[in-house]
């Protein structure tokens, strides 16, 4: 494990309005001097008998993720390295690109919230966070709703 960390992937997903993670990411970059990665994936979620999405609509989506995550950099990542990245992922298919992601940039740590899913829907939908912790080969800290609710308040 490297420590101090300089490379921290922090996955975004635009329904976290205390972006909590994204707070501690930026708290641990200015303390070890580390650069921010901040990464969302774009889902790709086929509609029953429609013909596939094009490639055009995911770049639209794309460009509209990098867009959302400039704004997020400015303002909770201001004075710090950062830099933005996205992914276009199926179903199922998401904490495969968190992964993918924090193996290109070399990631010593990868800090994202969980929704803290039990029971059905954890069967149904599955734990992003839980596949990144099991097949992660850097540190990982996980935020749960707990967290979010110290936080704010």
């Amino acid at each position: 494990m490297s420590y101090p960390f300089k490379k921290i992937l922090c996955p975004v997903q635009f329904d976290d309005p205390q972006l909590v993670a994204v707070g501690l990411a930026s708290q641990v970059a200015k303390d070890m001097g580390a650069t921010v990665y901040l990464l969302h994936v774009v889902p790709i979620i086929p509609a029953i008998g429609e013909p596939e999405t094009g490639v055009t609509a995911h770049a639209h989506a794309e460009d509209e993720a990098r867009q959302r995550l400039q704004g997020i950099a400015s303002e909770k990542l201001a004075g710090l390295e950062s830099e933005i990245i996205t992914r276009v992922a199926g179903p199922g298919e998401t904490a495969k690109a968190v992964l993918e992601a924090a193996g290109d940039v070399d990631a010593d740590l990868i800090v994202l919230t969980t929704h803290g899913r039990h029971g059905l829907m954890h069967f149904a939908m599955g734990s992003v966070a839980e596949q990144v912790v099991r097949r992660a080969h850097c540190a990982v800290l996980t935020l749960t709703s707990k967290a979010e609710e110290r936080h704010s308040g």
